[in-house]
Formats: structure tokens, C-alpha cells, sequence
């Protein structure tokens, strides 16, 4: 069964009204009907018997109890209510913590170190590929100021040099490196540009034909390179790449200005698109070299030398 709390009869509530304003005085309320003064006799009979009621004093340790649970609740909650700093934990480092920490940085390193050397790598090309640039525009406004020919000189020994008017005399020596320099000194280009990023050896076109001192009659092909492995060392194998870039590859100027970049030294010449690599001579017997007895020499042939 649900229990219920007893009501007060509405008829009686607005005398029990009148008198709470009254003090609970019965003679200050003046009752409306003589129900109401019924009523307001029986409430101060009420009042008579709650008066004559003994009441026991209050337990001094219920009140000092009561207000303890008070103080205690009310510091709960200020307690969740403030912020405060986390206290650091402070633990020792255990052998497993190091390994994992090595580990990292390991990993770290794996992955930073080939980053960084293939950024330095691209950064080397673009530098170069830039130089490469402005020397081909060297060599164009050289040969307009020069009639069509280029500053070239070939550096095979005492074999060849390129003479004014074009032909090949053999008897004087000049080395390409020393001939290229006039477009430095002359002012058609930074003396930087004769170098791979300001400080690496380039090779350059040795005229083997008379047709190859004019870049009017050129025919399109390489006027300079990265250097040559060959020369710089024999031991290396005839298919090696230039050292400038860490054997990757070289970066190849054309006699139209163009800069391409050749993971290897090869090209394509002539009109039936033989493949000539940059770095060697082509024999009579067909094989690549550097031995120059019984060497002859087409239009087509490419040989870049420092």
C-alpha cells in the first residue's frame, strides 16, 4: 500500500492562513461564518496542546555533527571545483626505454639522411643546370660577335686545333679548358659559369670536324658537359657517369641552348641515330676508345674533353 500525507481540509486552510499572520494570536483573526470560527477554535486548542508539550533541548553533538558534515561537503566541493597542477610522476628509466628511444632515433636517421642527400643532390643539378644555361647563352653571343665560330680548342694532345677559317692545322696544342675561358674574360658570362656549381670541372666539345668550330654548321648535338670520369680517372669503365653529381648521372648542354639531364653518357647522332657515348672516341673498328691511332673521325662524332 502507498502511503499518503494528510491534507488539510481547504475550508480551514485560509483560518490557519489568517492565523500565521495573526502570530497564532486566535483574537486578532476575525472568522467569516461560524464554521470558520469552529475552526479557529479548534487550531488554538491545537496551539494550546503543542505549547503544554514538552520539547527535550537539542544534543550539542547532533548540532556539532550536523555542522561538521556541513564544512566537510562544502570542502568537497571546492576541492572539485579548483585546478590544479597534475603532480609530475617521476620514474626511473629502465633498459627497454633506452632501447626504444635508440630505436627511434635510428629510425629517424634511416629516413632524414637519404632526404637530406637527395635534396642536396636536386639542389647540385639545379645549380649546375643553371651555369649550363648562361654558358649557352655564352656561346651564342660569342659566335654572333665572332662570325658564326665558337671558342673552341682541342686539348687531344698536340694533335688538333681549330684555326680561324675553320680548317684543322695539326700543329699547334691548345687545351679546351683555356679556350672556352675567353667567355669569362671577355665578359659573356660569370666566371662561375665555367664550372659545376662554381667549383667542379666541366668537359667540353673537341672539334674533330671542320664543320665543328661553327654553330652555324653544327650539327645539333652537345657543346659541354659535366667532366669527364674517363679522363679524370682511367680506371673507370667507359659507361661511367661524370663524378660532379656522385655518378648519378650529367647534365648535357646542346648546341640550341637546351640542358638535359642524362643519367648516362650516351647519345644519339647522325642521320641512321647511331649511339655515341660523350666520353670516348669511336675506332675504325667500330669500338669505343681513347687511343687515337687509326682513329677517323665523322661529322657525327661527339667527344667532350676538359
Amino acid at each position: 500500500m502507498s502511503q499518503h500525507e494528510p491534507n488539510l481540509d481547504p475550508r480551514d486552510a485560509h483560518i490557519v492562513d489568517q492565523l500565521v499572520h495573526a502570530g497564532w494570536d486566535p483574537s486578532k483573526v476575525t472568522p467569516g461564518s461560524s464554521q470558520d470560527a469552529d475552526a479557529l477554535r479548534a487550531l488554538a486548542r491545537i496551539g494550546t496542546l503543542l505549547d503544554r508539550y514538552p520539547t527535550p533541548a537539542p544534543d550539542d553533538a547532533l548540532i556539532d555533527a550536523t555542522l561538521l558534515s556541513v564544512e566537510r561537503a562544502d570542502a568537497e566541493r571546492s576541492e572539485r571545483m579548483s585546478l590544479t597542477d597534475a603532480p609530475i610522476a617521476r620514474s626511473r628509466w629502465r633498459i627497454p626505454d633506452f632501447i626504444s628511444v635508440a630505436a627511434c632515433l635510428l629510425l629517424l636517421v634511416g629516413v632524414a639522411v637519404p632526404m637530406a642527400n637527395q635534396v642536396r643532390s636536386t639542389s647540385s643539378r639545379v645549380l649546375c643546370a643553371n651555369g649550363f644555361r648562361e654558358l649557352g647563352s655564352a656561346f651564342t653571343a660569342y659566335s654572333t660577335d665572332s662570325k658564326g665560330n665558337l671558342p673552341m680548342a682541342a686539348g687531344l694532345g698536340s694533335m688538333l686545333n681549330a684555326g680561324p677559317s675553320g680548317d684543322l692545322p695539326t700543329s699547334v696544342h691548345a687545351d679546351n679548358a683555356q679556350a672556352i675561358r675567353v667567355l669569362a674574360d671577355k665578359g659573356y658570362c660569370r666566371p662561375g659559369c665555367l664550372h659545376c656549381a662554381g667549383a667542379r670541372q666541366l668537359s667540353f666539345r673537341v672539334p674533330l670536324h671542320a664543320s665543328h668550330v661553327r654553330i652555324t654548321t653544327l650539327v645539333l648535338s652537345p657543346l659541354a658537359a659535366d667532366a669527364n670520369p674517363i679522363l679524370l680517372s682511367p680506371k673507370v669503365g667507359i659507361k661511367s657517369s661524370s663524378p660532379n653529381h656522385g655518378g648519378d648521372g650529367q647534365n648535357v648542354l646542346f648546341s640550341d641552348g637546351a640542358v638535359v639531364w642524362k643519367p648516362l653518357p650516351f647519345i644519339t647522332v647522325g642521320p641512321q641515330g647511331r649511339l655515341d657515348n660523350m666520353w670516348t672516341l669511336r675506332g675504325v673498328s667500330g669500338s669505343e676508345g681513347v687511343d687515337l691511332k687509326g682513329v677517323k673521325f665523322d661529322q657525327y662524332e661527339v667527344f667532350l674533353g676538359q
